[in-house]
């Protein structure tokens, strides 16, 4: 169908793409400890609005949770408790917080990363950075924003 060949073009033009964050792999490593630190102080600049923060840029968005409150927060929203696991234990509900905020950051118009939800809950730094399939679960709340 149509939207098999959309997708499939769209998969196969973001594994020639190279971003930022490729180049800093391949070229400078050395440098990844003060892109962490610079992508923490906004985390937690944003996060501090709701009494909440990061210490570990890979395991305190690894389940996913604050992923989904940053989205809310950025795109001013509320996300009820509901909807996603507020203290995820199990990999699928992990899987799932991380999902749904794939596919708000998708909603809100923002290009879907190259990295699965499954290499961000298994906090697999080199393949966040790599192309790969898009992971698309049904997690999606709605387009409409009326997330109440």
């Amino acid at each position: 169908t149509g939207d098999e060949e959309r997708e499939h073009y769209n998969f196969a033009a973001r594994q020639q793409e190279r971003d930022v964050f490729d180049t800093l792999f391949d070229s400078a490593p050395d440098k990844l400890n003060a892109v962490k630190g610079s992508l923490m102080a906004f985390a937690n600049k944003q996060l501090s609005q709701i009494n909440r923060g990061c210490s570990n840029i890979e395991e305190d968005f690894s389940n996913g949770v604050n992923l989904v409150v940053m989205m809310s927060l950025a795109e001013g929203y509320y996300v009820p408790m509901y909807s996603f696991s507020m203290e995820p234990e199990a990999y699928d509900h992990k899987l799932h917080n991380v999902t749904l905020a794939l596919n708000l950051m998708q909603e809100a118009g923002i290009p879907r990363p190259k990295c699965t939800a499954e290499s961000i809950v298994s906090r697999d730094l080199k393949s966040t950075s790599e192309s790969s399939t898009p992971s698309t679960p049904n997690t999606s709340i709605s387009s409409n924003k009326s997330y109440l």
